[in-house]
């Protein structure tokens, strides 16, 4: 009950950041042991999009590792950019490590 109840706060919280609602809308999203599991319905876009990944926290940084999407052309390009956002310094963010730390 606690994971549905972390997960559904968590899709409340990423649909009602800005630049999410700019281009998406998480329909579905689920984390269980450093694995996340979503799908989101990106804007003028008719059928949703499944996306998982693993990630883990290593001090203050979320490292992000096998990124799959349900579309090729997204796979490859997050494949770009995974040099960029492999490692992401969520100590700039302020409470955002503590929050990670405890939902995965």
């Amino acid at each position: 009950m606690l994971n549905f109840l972390t997960n559904k706060g968590l899709k409340i919280f990423l649909n009602s950041h800005k630049t999410v609602k700019n281009i998406a809308e998480i329909l579905d999203i689920s984390l269980k042991n450093g694995e996340v599991r979503s799908k989101i319905l990106l804007k003028g876009e008719t059928e949703p999009v499944s996306i998982s990944l693993n990630c883990k926290i290593n001090g203050n940084t979320l490292c992000v590792t096998n990124v799959n999407t349900s579309k090729k052309w997204l796979t490859e390009l997050a494949d770009i950019f995974k040099e960029r956002y492999a490692q992401i310094d969520l100590g700039k963010y302020k409470g955002a490590a503590e929050i990670a730390k405890y939902l995965l």
